[in-house]
């Protein structure tokens, strides 16, 4: 009895196994057979791993709905429509076989078992589901949808349809660049695959073909899919648009897409390094060492300070630009004795960057900022002064130690005359108003001090 309970099982599983290969084959088939007229009369909706894509994604819908359909209870339903008998006998079996059965009926149940493997054998073999035709339409027609997507194909058939691509040569471009710019405009015999473009350009697109041109163009982006038509001029037909972010023009002439790369206007970039002495004065010069790039051009640079005291705010134009720039690299200097700046101000200064840009500008960039305090020019001079008063006072005393013969005081006035001496030389450079003959006493001093040292001792 269990011999023919698992023979009974067997038939049902080759069954429904036959009757899902036959459903998914025939929805696969049918998905198959749409896709491929879809490729043929719509090709620019299936390309790239697309088409795949949703062949893939139709195969396992298919796939799905075809286990869905083929339970146990379905394949019954099925097997009920051409051979009734050997459904309810099947019914009754499985049924059996899932529950537990007395002893008294087991008689009972070793009859069914007969009965039903009686119909069984009188039964054709319904579960055979031709399996080699079946595969080999499927895989025909899923060669047919690949070779479909073959851009050669897809030109033959549009040769026999009478849909005739129109070549590219037939369309030429032209580029009117934004005014800020200030640049001619470009032309190009055909319409590149990819194309590089400053944003606020404007793309003027002419056709001069006899027949006019198809509708169905557009520029695709990110975010949103724009038609574009056509204008009939007086020799040509001409499509123009302004794309303002970057995308894929499609040309339904000649069937090709274009990448289109827009770019945007960048900040111009600003190095700046201040040359300052250690003490600055109202009437010094400072030098500005500028370095200043743009993408496209540069409208100005401005040297900008603040008097902190009285928050005034002060500027000098050190460069406009009157025509396309895009870099400058200069030193600029600053002489404080012509700006508002004045002894014992705290000044802020900063470099001010602007460019050309009209269109989404202008782009105004700023450097860091420098702080520094503007010294008293005369108060530094007269304590300059007072230095060189003691430098005589101690040249006075070194003399008289050394003509009375006294080493060791002379050595520390001599060492202490050198410290003066030292600080004289490292604070004269910077004094406006040294007259040159002081400037020169320091190394005269210097000289008489070797000219001593080098004379033969008594």
């Amino acid at each position: 009895m269990e011999t023919d309970f698992q023979e009974i099982q067997r038939f049902f599983a080759r069954y429904r196994n036959g009757l899902r290969f036959r459903k998914i084959s025939r929805y696969y088939a049918g998905c198959l057979l749409g896709l491929l007229v879809a490729a043929l009369l719509l090709p620019d909706s299936f390309a790239g791993y697309t088409a795949w894509l949703t062949c893939l994604l139709s195969f396992l819908l298919c796939l799905g709905y075809g286990m869905l359909v083929t339970r146990q209870h379905s394949s019954l339903k099925q097997l009920y429509l051409k051979h009734p008998s050997l459904a309810e006998a099947l019914y009754s079996c499985l049924q059996l076989s899932t529950n537990k059965t007395p002893e008294s009926s087991s008689w009972w149940l070793q009859q069914h078992l007969k009965k039903t493997n009686t119909l069984l054998k009188q039964t054709p073999e319904i579960f055979q589901c031709r399996f080699i035709r079946i595969l080999s339409g499927l895989v025909l027609l899923q060669t047919l949808f690949a070779f479909s997507l073959v851009p050669s194909i897809r030109d033959s058939w549009n040769t026999l349809t009478g849909i005739t691509p129109h070549h590219p040569s037939e369309y030429s471009c032209k580029i009117l660049f934004a005014s800020y710019l200030r640049k001619d405009a470009e032309f190009l015999t055909e319409v590149p695959k990819t194309l590089s473009l400053p944003q606020g350009s404007r793309l003027e697109i002419s056709y001069t073909g006899k027949e006019s041109p198809p509708s169905g163009n557009y520029y695709k982006t990110a975010t949103d899919q724009n038609a574009l038509e056509w204008n009939d001029q007086a020799d040509r037909w001409l499509l123009t648009f302004s794309p303002q972010t970057s995308g894929t023009l499609y040309l339904s002439g000649t069937r090709q897409r274009h990448s289109l790369e827009i770019l945007p206007d960048q900040p111009p970039s600003v190095e700046v390094q201040w040359s300052l002495p250690p003490y600055i004065f109202d009437a010094s010069n400072l030098s500005v060492v500028l370095k200043v790039q743009d993408d496209h051009g540069l409208q100005s640079i401005i040297l900008h300070y603040r008097i902190e005291g009285l928050r005034e705010n002060h500027q000098e134009i050190i460069q406009q630009f009157d025509g396309l720039f895009d870099n400058y690299h200069e030193t600029y200097p600053w002489n404080l004795s012509e700006s508002a700046v004045k002894s014992g101000d705290e000044i802020t200064a900063w470099i001010e960057v602007t460019d050309s840009d009209t269109l989404s500008g202008p782009h105004i960039v700023v450097s860091d900022n420098i702080n520094f305090k503007v010294l008293d020019a005369q108060a530094y001079h007269q304590n300059l002064i007072k230095k060189f008063n003691k430098l005589l006072e101690l040249e006075g005393e070194l003399l008289g130690a050394l003509d009375m013969r006294h080493p060791e005081k002379s050595s520390a006035q001599e060492l202490q005359l050198l410290e003066t001496l030292d600080t004289i030389d490292k604070d004269a450079p910077f004094d406006l108003f040294l007259s040159p003959e002081l400037r020169q006493y320091s190394a005269e001093l210097r000289e008489k001090l070797n000219h001593y040292h080098n004379q033969p001792k008594r």
